[in-house]
Formats: C-alpha cells, structure tokens, sequence
C-alpha cells in the first residue's frame, strides 16, 4: 500500500466514528470547536501528522474514550495497519460493524444518546393518590414477573379534560429514574377536530428514529417495522407513553415485546380490549373530589386566597364540575388578575353558564 492509501485508510477510520454517529463533518466542527476543513483534511488523509490535541478532542466529542484516541495516534504513527505494537501494548484494528448503528467501534459500547421524549408535566398536581397507588403497585408487580415475558400495561381512561395526560405524564416522570434505557412518548391524537390519528406505522417511525435507528434503515413496511421496534427493545428498560389513543387497534402495534418495558395508554374510549388480549390494566378516571379540587385551586392560587373567600372558592369548585382542566383554566384566569376577588370570577362563571343553558 502505497502512502497515501495508508493515510486515507488511517482518515477513513475517523470518518466511519463520525458517520456510525449520525455527524456531518459541519456538525463535528461546531460540536469540536475545530474547523470543518481540518476534520476534512484528516479524513482524508491530506494531514499525515495532525496535532495529538487536536485528535482527542474530536474522541471525546464523539463520545469515546481517551484509549481510542491513543489508538487513533498509534495508527498515524504507525502507518494505519490494524494490530501493529505501540511499545508492549496491541493496537487493535478498529471499525464499526456494517449494521451496527454506531452501537460498537473496536469494542467500546457507544455512548448513543438515551430518548427522554416525556413532555413537561403541569408544575401544580394535586390528588390522585389512590390512582398513583395503582401504578406504583403496576410497576411493582411488572418488576417481580420481568422473567414471564409479559409486558406491564396500564390504560388510562376517561372522558375530555378529566386529567389522563396530566396522570400519565406526572407519574411518568416520577418513575422514569426506573427505566434508564429511557422514555418514548407520542400523542396519538386520537380524538383530534382534524380526524386524523397518526398511524401506528407513523408512530413506529419516530419510536425507531429515537432509538437512533437512521432513516434509510427504517423498514418501510409496518410489520416489520413493528418488528425492528420490538427487537430493539427487547433487552431494554423502557417506559412508553402512548396519549390519547383512538382505540386499542392503534394501541396494539406499538407494544414492545420485552418484559424490561412498563406502558402507559391514554384514551377517551373504552381500552378494555387490551384488558382481554395482553392483560392490561384499566385505570377509568374521574373528576376530582372536592377535597382534591380545593387542593388544586390552592396550590395554583395560594392558601391566603383561598382562605379569604371559602365560599367563593367552593363557588368555583362547584360550577367547574370538579373537571380538571376547567378548573386549571380558572386558576390561571384568576393568577393573572390577584388584584380581583374570587366572587368575581364565580360570579361571571355563573353568568356564563346561564347564557348557555
């Protein structure tokens, strides 16, 4: 091999790192802080002795560790052929596996960016105690019968406004230190004005491209992209929320089939199919009690406030219906104006509901 064929093979093996980690050299370059055309001309081959600084710090923007950049030198030094001594030490050949997703790269577990797709919940939760229980217990007992294969299922259900994505998403965020391979989340938007849920295959497609699958490698048919989905998830711990779901058709496809994973599926209908075929649990919804009503009009409001004008404060309670989002909507209208009484918001509720009825 002549010298500049060793060059480019010692560029190419960098260029693979970059590539198996879903970079452009431009990407590199803002992330390094070193120029998109010195990264250029070390791929390339075109720098025979590039600056060993230079070398670690494109290592650890990679996310490997300082040994592959003393393995990166080595190979410069030593002409680039795989294997060759450094002093005592082996170098060994390095490069990524055809497939390998930039999983591996000469042995080293790739640092891939773990999915934490959970949306923010709402800063003020206020009861469902006995709801957050049972999903405590849900994961529990999913922890204990990890080794039966089967796959923990909780669905959510209940009418508009009653609370099912503020549930899901806030015990989702208490329990996602339990699931370190990370959370995937997606509003199905079953019940949109539009009438267009997103497609079980659609939601494949993003699930695959969190878990860093690239888009040419995404299979285009839906089963065996459901297939890819499962397989990838099979020996990882993951939580996945599946919001607002039309039915439990669309639900179906995306369940993992490892037993590490724990789901959450939230939806106005009935999910009880799930119950029948995969023995999920069914979690229907309420409004609030008027305790954890108050509770949530304090937290937001403060109990000053509401000390001030219990009887407005119960005004409001009782004309929201105890409807979570209805009363999230007064508390933030009654936030923005502290100057104004709580009768006053009461009052003009009241007025609202006799010109509709």
């Amino acid at each position: 091999m002549n010298s500049a064929g060793v060059d480019e093979s010692r560029g190419a093996w960098l260029r693979q790192l970059r590539e198996d980690a879903g970079l452009t050299q431009e990407d590199l370059s803002e992330r390094s802080g070193l120029s998109a055309r010195a990264i250029a001309a070390i791929e390339r081959g075109h720098t025979r002795r590039p600056y060993p600084s230079s070398l670690r710090v494109l290592i650890r923007t990679l996310g490997l560790p300082e040994t592959a950049a003393d393995d990166l030198l080595a190979r410069y030094r030593r002409g680039g052929d795989p294997g060759l001594a450094l002093g005592s030490r082996q170098v060994p050949a390095i490069r990524a596996e055809p497939g390998s997703s930039g999983r591996a790269a000469a042995g080293w577990a790739w640092p891939e960016p773990v999915p934490r797709q959970l949306p923010a919940t709402v800063a003020h939760f206020a009861g469902r105690d006995r709801e957050l229980k049972i999903l405590d217990e849900l994961l529990d007992n999913a922890d204990s019968t990890s080794t039966c294969g089967a796959v923990g299922i909780s669905a959510i259900g209940g009418s508009a406004g009653v609370g099912k994505t503020t549930l899901a998403l806030h015990w989702a965020h208490r329990a996602a230190s339990r699931f370190p391979d990370g959370q995937l989340y997606v509003n199905l938007h079953g019940f949109d004005p539009s009438g267009q849920p997103v497609t079980p295959a659609d939601a494949l497609h993003g699930f695959l491209a969190a878990l860093q699958v690239r888009p040419e490698r995404i299979p285009p048919d839906p089963e065996v992209r459901a297939g890819l989905y499962r397989s990838l998830l099979a020996d990882r711990r993951v939580l996945i929320v599946l919001d607002n779901a039309h039915d439990a058709a669309q639900v179906l496809p995306l369940l993992p089939g490892g037993s590490g994973c724990l789901v959450i599926a939230t939806s106005r209908r009935d999910l009880a199919p799930l119950a029948a075929t995969q023995e999920a649990r069914l979690l229907r919804l309420d409004v609030l009690t008027g305790a954890e009503a108050g509770e949530l009009l304090t937290a937001r409001l403060g109990a000053d406030r509401m000390d001030a004008e219990p009887d407005a404060a119960a005004k409001l309670i009782r004309l929201c219906g105890r409807l979570p989002i209805a009363l999230a909507i007064t508390a933030a209208r009654a936030a923005a104006s502290p100057q104004l009484p709580l009768a006053a918001f009461a009052d003009d509720l009241a007025d609202t509901w006799r010109r509709r009825s």
